[in-house]
């Protein structure tokens, strides 16, 4: 990445929609259609971010943090009282966005260098077209989160994006005092499950015959954020 480049997160927008569909359609199998995104946009259980490649960061880009130390929390963080078995609905299918055994939650969600807020989010208009490049989907429960998507676009591959949209969603699961973030990614796809890796994630098991179109083993991985 150029030493004078800055690249930001900041929350997704319905006017973003144009650009995170182009991406989409070159990384994501199968692909979700419009309505499906613009569900997780107003969602109030959705972290729902873009990297952006913007000089200078505008007001209400998101920080970045730092890999997770062992699960232990940094100073002035929320403290986490994790139960031994949190609830996960891990029997989710690529591509749904109603989690089996999940729960919507209030819509007091707080965002890194923000303060939670009560209802529902109304993102701000903003296009910044193809200065998007990239995004990423987190979808929380009470104790946890899955991880839905994550893409880049291909011109921006191997710059550190995906990095910077995991640590996004690593600083919003910290600031909301969660224990974990759980995703599944194709068995296949071995620059992922090392950028997954490189981030905190580890792997937990394969889920035989997971994903379809085509039809492929995942590898399941867990980022656990407090012991």
């Amino acid at each position: 990445m150029d030493g004078g480049r800055v690249i930001y997160t900041t929350e997704a927008t319905e006017d973003d929609l144009e650009r995170i569909l182009m991406i989409e359609q070159c990384a994501i199998s199968p692909p979700w259609t419009r309505e499906m995104f613009l569900r997780e946009i107003t969602s109030d259980d959705s972290f729902f971010v873009v990297a952006v490649d913007g000089d200078p960061k505008p007001e209400g880009a998101l920080p970045i943090v730092g890999q997770p130390q062992s699960g232990q929390p940094q100073s002035g963080q929320p403290q986490r009282t994790c139960p031994s078995h949190a609830p996960s609905g891990r029997n989710a299918l690529p591509g749904q966005h109603a989690l089996p055994g999940q729960h919507a939650l209030p819509g007091q969600h707080a965002l890194p260098g923000q303060h939670a807020l009560p209802g529902r989010k109304a993102p701000a208009s903003n296009a910044r077209g193809a200065d998007i490049l990239g995004f990423l989907i987190l979808r929380r429960t009470t104790y946890e989160a899955d991880l839905l998507q994550i893409a880049v676009d291909k011109s921006a591959r191997r710059q550190g994006i995906g990095s910077i949209l995991i640590r996004a969603a690593l600083g919003y699961a910290k600031l909301n005092a969660l224990c974990s973030i759980h995703l599944e990614v194709r068995k296949s796809n071995e620059p992922a499950i090392a950028l997954y890796k490189n981030n905190g994630f580890m792997q937990v098991r394969v889920r035989k015959g997971y994903y379809t179109d085509p039809v492929e083993d995942a590898v399941a991985m867990v980022c656990r954020l407090s012991s």
